[in-house]
């Protein structure tokens, strides 16, 4: 008997999942999403992209805040301000400018060089953590990545010459 519940309960998992799966590939796909649309049906019971969004959110609350720690509660508010002021300070130049923000991020932070010397030294450091891939394999990655890094850091800087923040 407890075979068959077993039988029951895998393929109720498998169907569940395959519908999860459906759907999680039609929203990356680009579909809009509607608040209604199902997610999963279980006989009469029905779960909606809204409910799992929710419970996603919960979810990802409580872990990011570890259950509501205050000092980790700051920390992400701080962060999160941080994020939204730079987003703003970025859209009013790129709009005083007559750009889209993405373009004035071009135009304003282009990528730098970075030399074979420092993809080089990246590679030595986290060699560990590239699961046996050779430096030919990963190096214009690692350039890209150094390029990105250093484009934050200048884009860092340059909200920090006009933007304040005083947290209370």
């Amino acid at each position: 008997m407890h075979r068959h519940f077993g039988d029951f309960v895998s393929g109720s998992i498998a169907t569940v999942s395959v519908a999860l799966l459906f759907v999680a590939c039609e929203t990356l796909g680009g579909s809009e999403e509607k608040s209604g649309e199902i997610a999963a049906q279980i006989g009469d019971d029905v779960l909606t992209i809204e409910e799992l969004d929710a419970q996603i959110k919960d979810d990802l609350f409580a872990r990011e805040t570890n259950n509501g720690n205050a000092a980790r509660l700051y920390d992400l508010r701080s962060k999160a301000l941080e994020d939204v002021l730079a987003d703003r300070v970025l859209e009013s130049e790129a709009k005083k400018a007559g750009l889209s923000t993405e373009e004035f991020v071009e135009q304003q932070f282009p990528l730098t060089e970075v030399s074979d010397d420092e993809v080089q030294r990246f590679y030595a450091v986290n060699a560990a953590r590239l699961r046996g891939a050779s430096l030919e394999q990963v190096a214009p990655d690692i350039r890209r990545y150094l390029q990105e890094q250093g484009r934050e850091r200048a884009i860092d800087a340059y909200i920090d010459e006009r933007s304040t923040i005083v947290l209370e």
